[in-house]
């Protein structure tokens, strides 16, 4: 990883985001980072909606509730900037759900951009590593397949009981908020260091 050095004046909030329908995005204030909540202000799930296309039902982004949540720093005069997952392709899934996920990142990073906020993209091994959430390494079954999902199922489960540990006054119930709170926690501590 690049070396961070962001000065603490520099910024009022961290907005840090799980990319994702089952995403969550949760907003921290800096000043407030040594207290027992490392300065967690509120926790938002990703906002969804139905849509209905050729007979079918399916949950897309709530772009005008998106919009509504992140751009709250600007309107309180807040100097932000945006923290979420770097994600991209990986070689076995579905293109449906990585063409998914590669749209709701581009529609995150053009709203955060077109509010004014700084972004800066984390991958997830990183801020997972820095809260020791690293399977291990004899975690494997008898396919690839089964192999991928032990480990992904270990890793939601581990990134749940952190931030629940981390944030216990905080209802922390899915890893999409695990995640978003995680991320933030690591920026607040690796990225004004």
């Amino acid at each position: 990883m690049t070396n961070i050095v962001i000065s603490v004046d520099l910024y009022d909030v961290v907005v840090a985001v799980d990319i994702g329908l089952k995403g969550a995005i949760a907003f921290f204030e800096i000043e407030e980072r040594n207290h027992p909540s490392h300065g967690l202000l509120s926790i938002q799930p990703m906002p969804i909606m139905k849509k209905i296309t050729k007979d079918k039902e399916k949950n897309v982004l709530d772009l005008e509730k998106l919009l509504f949540i992140l751009e709250r720093c600007k309107l309180h005069g807040d100097k932000a900037i945006v923290v979420y997952e770097d994600v991209h392709a990986f070689p076995g899934q579905g293109v449906v759900a990585v063409g998914t996920l590669l749209e709701q990142k581009g529609i995150i990073r053009g709203m955060v951009k077109a509010l004014g906020y700084d972004e800066l993209a984390i991958s997830p091994r990183e801020w997972q590593k820095f809260h020791g959430i690293v399977p291990p390494k004899d975690m494997k079954s008898d396919t690839v397949s089964k192999t991928k999902q032990l480990r992904k199922k270990w890793l939601k489960t581990k990134s749940l009981e952190v931030a629940k540990a981390m944030f216990p006054e905080w209802d922390i119930f899915n890893d999409g908020i695990s995640d978003s709170v995680l991320i933030g926690a690591w920026w607040l501590v690796k990225g004004i260091s």
